[in-house]
């Protein structure tokens, strides 16, 4: 901790005892695309989807990881707005809304996405 002065001071390691450092590595795209994929897979063969609709689980996450790495890239936090900070919770949100609004995505899915190519 600082030294004592300019409005700081040091905290007893009486104190800082109480507190701990974790460090996490970031998981590579393999990794995030697997983890994700098998929760989409499990959603969408619990839902009882079509088919036509289950091959759409790997570009859903492809593309949900791809928006999300561009966010990272692209949308870094300024001084004037340093809580613009994306992490995965923000990537499960993306998954959480398609699962939950699963009545939407079947009438979606089919008439709209399949004509991508993937």
């Amino acid at each position: 901790m600082g030294p004592p002065g300019g409005g700081r001071n040091s905290v007893t390691n009486r104190y800082l005892r109480h507190f701990s450092v974790i460090s996490v590595t970031a998981f590579d795209n393999d990794t995030l695309s697997t983890i994700f994929s098998a929760l989409v897979d499990w959603w969408m063969k619990k839902a009882g989807f079509s088919p036509n609709v289950t091959k759409l689980a790997k570009p859903l996450v492809a593309a949900s990881l791809e928006v999300y790495e561009t966010i990272q890239k692209e949308l870094l936090p300024t001084p004037t707005k340093s809580h613009y900070t994306f992490n995965l919770r923000d990537v499960s949100k993306v998954i959480q809304v398609t699962t939950h609004h699963h009545k939407c995505l079947s009438y979606v899915a089919v008439d709209c996405i399949i004509g991508c190519n993937y």
